[in-house]
């Protein structure tokens, strides 16, 4: 079979070697996707590996096509994903089930034989099968993916929202040439490098994380807490309407909501706010609508807010009613 054979510091060659020979309790699964996850850049190029040579790559997926003795047939043929961490299983930690403390472990890609080749033997129990719906690039991201769902379950319990972090060596070094970003964006969590990724989640009762929207989505106008992802979602549904983005803008000191919009024919603006009005909170109902024949986009395909026209909003606008008491001049500050 084909493999990449790291035999040392920065000398990793493309090698026909001979297909791994199964133990008990193994399978022989045919990679079709493998990730290169930041600690495969070091363990290449700067600090070695445990042993040499090695085949790198610990994020992998792939088809068993084989089993070896006391391995259950029915793996065979199944699509699968691969957790690389082995556990000696006698250590003290691993008899109290704590098998990522384990002080004997293996590790494919690092202390085993990887993903980086055509064939890896697997301990079935490290196996993880498929759904349809998975693709074999998804499934290669099941163990840092697995690091982010373990720092949601540490930091907060199920039902609450929070900021979703992304942990574990395959974490960059940062923004290139943007230190204060980087500073803000790649944190350290639990001894561990972290990404800060502005995506608001909860871990949900059935052990799966929902995404919420962004972060950068949930500001304050006036003192009050807004989601713009849950306006723009109320005006997408709004028959015609296609696509919607709001944003909160300030003119002569004065703060508001305004509302872009392209819809498939021409929305009358009094009928969207009383729409709007069904469903939000007076407070979250644009002020401002404004109707294009398309939303600007960055050459990433984001809604480039900037180049965004900037509103009208008039005296009359506002529905202003000055403070007639003490009280109220003092709260309206």
């Amino acid at each position: 079979m084909k493999a990449w054979v790291l035999h040392g510091i920065n000398e990793i060659r493309l090698e026909t070697v001979e297909l791994p020979a199964l133990e008990s309790g193994q399978a022989l699964v045919a990679v079709k996707a493998a990730g290169i996850c930041g600690s495969d850049i070091p363990r290449i190029y700067r600090t070695g590996a445990h042993r040499h040579p090695l085949i790198p790559g610990h994020e992998f997926s792939g088809v068993v096509e084989s089993v070896g003795k006391e391995t259950d047939s029915a793996w065979l043929g199944k699509r699968v994903g691969v957790f690389p961490l082995i556990p000696c299983g006698a250590c003290g930690p691993c008899i109290k089930g704590q098998y990522e403390m384990c002080r004997n472990y293996g590790y494919l890609g690092s202390r085993r034989d990887g993903g980086f080749a055509e064939y890896v033997a697997v301990p079935a129990e490290n196996l993880i099968e498929l759904p349809d719906n998975v693709s074999f690039e998804e499934a290669a991201m099941l163990e840092p993916m697995a690091v982010a769902v373990h720092a949601v379950r540490r930091v907060i319990p199920a039902g609450v929202p929070g900021e979703l972090l992304i942990v574990g060596n395959g974490v960059g070094r940062g923004y290139v040439g943007k230190p204060e970003m980087t500073a803000d964006k790649f944190i350290t969590f639990e001894g561990k490098k972290a990404y800060r990724s502005g995506d608001l989640a909860k871990w949900n009762h059935a052990g799966k994380i929902e995404f919420m929207g962004r972060m950068d989505n949930q500001v304050k106008l006036r003192g009050l807490r807004v989601e713009l992802d849950e306006i723009e979602n109320v005006m997408n549904q709004y028959p015609t309407i296609k696509s919607s983005v709001v944003l909160v803008k300030e003119k002569d000191s004065i703060q508001f909501l305004c509302g872009y919009f392209v819809a498939e024919s021409r929305i009358e603006r009094e009928k969207l706010t009383s729409f709007m009005q069904k469903y939000l909170t007076p407070y979250m109902v644009p002020s401002v609508l404004m109707q294009l024949d398309e939303l600007p986009l960055t050459n990433n395909g984001k809604v480039d807010k900037r180049a965004l026209p900037e509103p009208e909003y008039e005296t009359e606008n506002r529905n202003y009613v000055e403070p007639k008491t003490e009280l109220q001049r003092k709260l309206c500050g």
